[in-house]
């Protein structure tokens, strides 16, 4: 699959690299203090793992379907065990288990890409440029 903004094209496997670029930068940013700051660095690393997330569900096997529904799961835990009205009411907590819970994600997103050598196989695009030459 390619997608196009005039002439830049940039591939799926292209965006799946960049989504795990940033997300290893992020990964890499310690956030000593608490407030606003940490809460808002661990939803930038959630909606980053969870866009890789949404971008490789086309390629889950059944030990990923397990993982991410195993996901969801702890995900509502975790809501309902630090939040009251979409609030956060217990901040420790909730920096702690979500981002707890978003690294196994993470890993297990990194796994499955391992598994089916998504990085180092031919993609669609790669066989569409063989037959044109």
């Amino acid at each position: 699959m390619i997608y196009t903004n005039n002439q830049d094209k940039i591939t799926i496997k292209e965006i799946i690299l960049n989504y795990l670029n940033s997300i290893s930068k992020l990964n890499l940013n310690i956030i000593q203090t608490g407030g606003e700051e940490k809460i808002n660095f661990i939803q930038s690393f959630k909606r980053s793992v969870n866009g890789l997330h949404d971008l490789l569900i086309g390629e889950f096997d059944d030990e990923m379907d397990k993982a991410s529904k195993k996901y969801f799961e702890e995900e509502n835990k975790i809501e309902e065990k630090t939040t009251k009205d979409f609030i956060i009411s217990n901040e420790k907590e909730y920096n702690y288990f979500t981002m707890k819970n978003c690294r196994k994600l993470f890993q297990e997103l990194n796994l499955l890409l391992k598994r089916t050598n998504y990085l180092t196989r031919k993609s669609y695009e790669d066989l569409d440029d063989d037959e044109e030459d």
